[in-house]
């Protein structure tokens, strides 16, 4: 289980399933300060598609992931989504498109600064041939960066 930790809100957003065979869904856990709550399931993160790798960026109001949720906009078969945070809720998930996403399986976004000097936010993305995460990367780059 792949999570990350929001030191703004004393969250932990982490993808689990309920049971083996079944998508992957974004939950949320809150930290009390002395306890972890119970699993919330994001309100985006459900129906058939799998939803995988968070990641926090802009201080913890957006999330990016992994998703097959396909659509008009998908460009392979896992590709890279954007969510932010909306009153008490989260955005409809945006397909970060071709800039970003191939047609390859794109998982594990990772978030960083630029260290060029301009302003922006790096995204590294591993891309592989297949799903599953074990099998050894294609030729496209598997550390595929690219500034926003």
């Amino acid at each position: 289980m792949m999570g990350v930790f929001s030191v703004a809100d004393s969250m932990i957003y982490l993808a689990r399933r309920n049971t083996p065979g079944t998508p992957f869904r974004i939950v949320a856990v809150k930290w009390d300060g002395r306890a972890w709550g119970s699993p919330a399931t994001l309100p985006f993160s459900g129906g058939t598609s799998s939803d995988q790798s968070p990641a926090l960026a802009d201080n913890g109001r957006c999330l990016l992931f992994s998703s097959n949720r396909g659509g008009a906009d998908s460009v392979g078969g896992v590709d890279i989504f954007r969510t932010c945070r909306a009153g008490n809720g989260w955005q409809v998930p945006r397909n970060l498109g071709r800039k970003i996403n191939s047609a390859l399986y794109d998982r594990d976004p990772t978030i960083g600064r630029s260290t060029s000097g301009r302003h922006g936010t790096v995204v590294k993305v591993t891309r592989t041939s297949t799903e599953r995460q074990n099998k050894v990367p294609t030729s496209a780059p598997p550390n595929f960066m690219a500034t926003r």
